[in-house]
């Protein structure tokens, strides 16, 4: 998800895009972390200078005291909610929108903040450690032609990191 919408902020999925693509990884070293944890504890403990992860995980270290700020890119970010569904013709399907409903309520979503997680709903204020949600960017994230385009842009990118 990262690289996608670093693709995108940069110039698309193109010459443009995959450039950029090329210079970041010249600057990575070709370093690239094997786990989203270790990019957020290896920036805490000085290992790395930077990171780009996922913002749940790093505000949770930020908030617990960790030596590290989480920063939003300046181009933009996208904004991928976390889906929660109803299987089609389940067994338990009115227990099930039950359950949604209460996942959805205003009471739990609430909640989320104090689970570094973002609401859904418009009526609920996001914790000040986050980046209000009109301040965070809206680059497209399709998801259809993300899953269509996964394996042709997994290849680019590992023959960047690979093949310097």
């Amino acid at each position: 998800m990262a690289l996608i919408i670093q693709l995108l902020a940069m110039g698309g999925d193109n010459e443009v895009g995959w450039e950029y693509q090329k210079q970041f990884v010249a600057n990575l070293e070709a370093k690239v972390v094997g786990s989203s944890s270790g990019t957020f504890k290896g920036v805490a403990d000085g290992e790395y200078v930077v990171g780009i992860t996922y913002e749940e995980a790093a505000l949770k270290y930020e908030r617990a005291g960790a030596n590290l700020k989480v920063v939003y890119p300046v181009e933009g970010s996208s904004k991928v909610p976390s889906p929660i569904a109803i299987i089609k013709g389940g067994k338990n399907t009115e227990n099930a929108k039950k359950f949604v409903d209460f996942i959805l309520s205003k009471d739990v979503q609430d909640l989320m903040g104090d689970l570094n997680r973002r609401t859904v709903r418009t009526d609920v204020q996001l914790p000040s450690i986050m980046v209000p949600n009109d301040k965070l960017g809206d680059i497209p994230y399709d998801t259809v032609w993300v899953g269509e385009n996964k394996d042709r842009i997994m290849g680019l990118w590992k023959n960047l990191i690979v093949g310097r």
